[in-house]
Parts: structure tokens; sequence; C-alpha cells
């Protein structure tokens, strides 16, 4: 892999938000961004910028 597609990558997933919304859909599948926002206490829009990026 080269350096900057790592660099993204790390800081990609080096986001807390991010990482949290990977550890929901670990525990509990597959879940829309409704549920996904009202688990974290976000607002959907700001779940769709964070699962754009993770995508």
């Amino acid at each position: 892999m080269r350096l900057d597609k790592l660099v993204h990558f790390h800081k990609t997933v080096g986001d807390q938000t991010r990482l949290r919304i990977i550890g929901l859909l670990k525990e509990g599948g597959a879940l829309h961004g409704q549920a996904i926002a009202g688990k974290l206490g976000l607002t959907p829009p700001t779940i769709s910028h964070h699962i754009a990026k993770l995508k």
C-alpha cells in the first residue's frame, strides 16, 4: 500500500465518531443511519457524513 493511502486510511478511521460507528455495526449488524444517530446522540446528516468518509 502506498504511503499516502496508508495515511488517508488512518486519518479516516482515527476519528472517534467513526470508530464508534464501526463498533456499533460490529455489535449490532446492519443498522440504518437514523438508528446509528439515535444510539450515538448525533443527527442523521452527521452520521451520513461519517459513513461517506468510511466508504
